[in-house]
Formats: C-alpha cells, structure tokens, sequence
C-alpha cells in the first residue's frame, strides 16, 4: 500500500504501509505520534507543545523558502 498524507489543521496524517497513521507537527515537523485509528491521535495533537531548539533550527537554515512563516516565538 502506498503512504497516503492527509493536512488537518495544524498537523498531517500519514497513513503507513502498516495501516497505522502518524501525527506529524506543521510547526515544527516533529512526529508527534502513532496510533491504527486516526481519531486517536487527537489526544496526542492537543497536548503537542513545539520545542524551541527545532523551531530555532529552522529558522536558521540557509534559504529554506518555510523559515519566514514559522511563528515567531514558541508554540
């Protein structure tokens, strides 16, 4: 089965060849979670906070087009 990704919110779901789903941040695009039913990611994404150091890193990376819209101080 191919990966499936799927854009809810601020997190995308991808579906793996295994038929679980990961939870992975648009923020700061660290996976947040696993679960084999989508809808139980939820409590995963609501208690994701981003961390300073991986936002920095992006921010700090020459020519990445993304940098200008990550938010400006943590979430």
């Amino acid at each position: 089965m191919e990966k499936q990704i799927f854009v809810f919110r601020r997190f995308a779901h991808r579906r793996n060849a295994d038929a679980s789903f990961d939870s992975i941040c648009l923020a700061c695009f660290l996976t947040v979670g696993s679960a084999l039913i989508d809808d139980a990611l939820q409590s995963l994404e609501s208690g994701h906070r981003c961390e300073p150091w991986g936002l920095d890193s992006y921010r700090s990376a020459p020519g990445l087009s993304l940098r200008s819209r990550l938010p400006k101080e943590s979430i």
